[in-house]
């Protein structure tokens, strides 16, 4: 849960960062515009709120597309997994790392079967219980070990 509200945290953070960026671009042409004396032909968000509610809905979605792309690896200091006999069980600790068992016969079953699902993971699916921990720790387990992830049926 931890790590996916860092993850979360730190999106809002770039997002925040970038309008700022923007904005003080736009004060920057602004001000240079009114120095040259000649009129501003940007967006005036009070006469034309639909194009400049557009335009901001654009640099959100290139935003969102940018950020995307750049979460295509995963933290390994995040999640730590070990192979002890017993049961595959997810846990975050009290630093925030997620931690993985993975037991020695599940990881040789996943292999064999070419495949993990979220429940292997101990993902419910009912919509009551925060599976959040059982998902990031599928996809970490899968990109480790080069497997693809199935959803449950």
């Amino acid at each position: 849960m931890q790590v996916a509200t860092s993850w979360k945290i730190n999106n809002i953070t770039r997002i925040n960062n970038n309008f700022s960026f923007l904005e003080t671009q736009r004060r920057k042409i602004a001000q240079t515009y009114k120095s040259m004396n000649r009129p501003l032909a940007l967006i005036n968000s009070s006469k034309d709120p639909f194009l400049f509610k557009c335009l901001l809905w654009g640099v959100c979605l290139l935003t969102k597309a940018m950020v995307a792309v750049g979460q295509t690896e995963s933290l390994p200091e995040a999640v730590v997994f070990t192979s002890l006999s017993g049961k595959t069980r997810v846990h975050t600790n009290q630093i925030g790392q997620l931690q993985v068992n993975v037991s020695p016969k599940d990881a040789h079953i996943f292999k064999r079967r070419g495949w993990v699902g979220y429940g292997d993971f101990g993902a419910r699916g009912d919509g009551k219980t925060d599976d959040i921990d059982a998902i990031a720790a599928t996809h970490a387990f899968a990109n480790g070990q080069g497997l693809p992830v199935k959803a449950d049926k």
